[in-house]
């Protein structure tokens, strides 16, 4: 462990290392986080990070080449097709299947000092001419760097790809896994010696929390809005330069936050919501002064091309209905406030509008917003007011 006097100010190293006959663990960043006074005082600290394995050497801070990580979506999103099957029959034996695996599918783009890729993966397990079993099939996002950076840095590079694979789908997706590699991470030989390493699985204080929720159904997913074919990696480059707009990731983070909490009450999903779509205004705007809420809604609703009077109303109408609705919710002096039919159908109208941005961001055109025009999502949006029996006038 690395002197007292390196730690964080509390008498703590930045840095753990345990071993034990199962093996190693690094704690990185460790910080105090609760302390008991008593005859024998005590505390608890937390790291930041636990690598999987022993590093090469203690340091403060570990600069890896390469972080791959998995999350919900990135399979239904990706469409790749690592393996197939094919069937003979054979009179002395029945069917006989035979599984070809290829894994090989990948997708490059590069941005600022990082690389990126979509990387197809599977991991299995058979026993030839008895069994076959997948254990893995989700693609890999990977990023890499030529000279190192922290795995913070590396998952805050890949946030703008689960911020996209939100809107797309609609749903919270979590992180599942991530895995580092870099040669401060060798493998340790019983001669002493050290050698270049395979990646090795961290845990991120801050993904960690969610990675045992439960994954959205693939039911939910099978069909997204927008897909890995339909953006290619020059999509991506476009999206990627697109987050790094303060004023576009603040609307992008504020609705996915919503989707992060579909679960959560409605009054509050309908507020950031509105906040999202006025952020989105103004950078369509390109800046200056706000326009009201209503205006800034009409401007969001106008960029999907979609034709809501053949489904709703005018966008100045409807921009009107979900500006009331917001303002009712927000201010104390409002002498209405909307029930709960009209909430929900706001929420779900709100959640298309805001998703449906992509497709101007994106240059998606005609294709993309027939995308989102196909899905589940909104179609139960639109119907949603027929059933509930709520109009906007």
């Amino acid at each position: 462990m690395r002197d007292s006097t390196e730690g964080d100010g509390d008498g703590l190293p930045k840095t753990l290392v345990f071993c034990d006959p199962k093996g190693s663990l690094t704690l990185n960043g460790l910080q105090v986080s609760k302390r008991e006074c008593g005859p024998v005082p005590s505390g608890r600290a937390r790291p930041q990070l636990v690598f999987f394995g022993r590093a090469a050497e203690v340091r403060d801070e570990y600069a890896v080449r390469e972080v791959a990580s998995t999350l919900d979506g990135i399979e239904e999103f990706a469409g790749f097709s690592p393996m197939t099957l094919t069937e003979t029959f054979r009179p002395e034996a029945g069917v006989a299947v035979r599984v070809d695996v290829d894994a090989s599918e990948v997708v490059h783009w590069a941005h600022g000092e990082f690389e990126f890729e979509i990387r197809a993966n599977l991991a299995w397990r058979a026993t030839e001419g008895r069994s076959f079993t997948t254990e893995s099939s989700a693609p890999l996002l990977v990023t890499k760097h030529p000279e190192g950076a922290t795995v913070q840095e590396h998952i805050g590079q890949q946030r703008a790809i689960r911020a996209l694979l939100t809107l797309a789908f609609g749903r919270p997706l979590r992180w599942r896994s991530h895995r580092a590699k870099d040669s401060a991470f060798p493998i340790f030989t019983l001669d002493g010696q050290s050698h270049p390493g395979q990646s090795i699985e961290v845990q991120y204080r801050q993904t960690v929390r969610k990675l045992n929720r439960e994954a959205v159904p693939h039911s939910q997913l099978f069909a997204p809005a927008l897909s890995l074919r339909t953006l290619g990696s020059e999509g991506l480059k476009r999206w990627m330069r697109l987050y790094d707009d303060e004023g576009v990731r603040r609307a992008v983070d504020a609705a996915v936050a919503v989707f992060d909490d579909v679960e959560g009450y409605l009054e509050p999903q309908m507020m950031m919501l509105a906040t999202a779509l006025e952020r989105f205004a103004h950078y369509w705007k390109g800046g200056g002064k706000a326009d009201r809420l209503a205006r800034s809604i009409e401007r969001c609703l106008e960029n999907t091309d979609v034709q809501w009077e053949e489904r709703l109303g005018t966008t100045k109408d409807i921009a009107k209905f979900l500006a009331c609705i917001n303002n009712d919710l927000k201010h104390a002096d409002r002498p209405s406030f909307p029930d709960g039919a009209e909430l929900y159908c706001a929420v779900d109208l709100a959640e298309i509008v805001v998703r449906m941005q992509l497709v101007k961001m994106l240059d998606l055109g005609e294709v993309g917003r027939e995308g989102f025009e196909k899905t589940n999502d909104f179609r139960n949006a639109i119907d949603g007011f027929e059933r509930n029996s709520v109009s906007i006038q």
